[in-house]
């Protein structure tokens, strides 16, 4: 669940699982296979944070349906980011090899004592 989860969630949304409900439909024999198919507008909530489904079925070897659960999760709009201090740079770390940038840190806390 938590796969399908990250692979389809909108880039502005994060989840968190929050309850499971679970049927338990017949005997399960054997290895089982838990599958989970989210519908097209699945995050196209109303308005967030909200509380999803998410639909889970567990089939035997036979493709037997022995349990169906559903995995609530709450949705809600990631924060946003913060905002930069004046005269510091967004990209400053981002050209710089690993190497320079731990030299920089490791002044910078001994600078700051942080």
């Amino acid at each position: 669940m938590g796969c399908v989860m990250e692979s389809s969630i909108p880039k502005t949304l994060r989840w968190i699982p929050a309850g499971m409900q679970v049927k338990y439909v017949s005997k399960a024999v054997g290895t089982l296979k838990a599958t989970s198919e989210l519908p097209e507008d699945f995050f196209h909530a109303d308005t967030y944070p909200a509380k999803l489904d998410v639909p889970i079925v567990l089939k035997d070897p036979n493709e037997q349906v022995v349990v169906t659960a559903a995995i609530t999760v709450y949705v809600s709009e990631k924060p946003k980011k913060k905002q930069m201090r004046s005269g510091q740079n967004q990209n400053q770390n981002q050209n710089q090899n690993p190497i320079s940038w731990a030299e920089n840190e490791l002044e910078r806390r001994t600078h700051y004592g942080t």
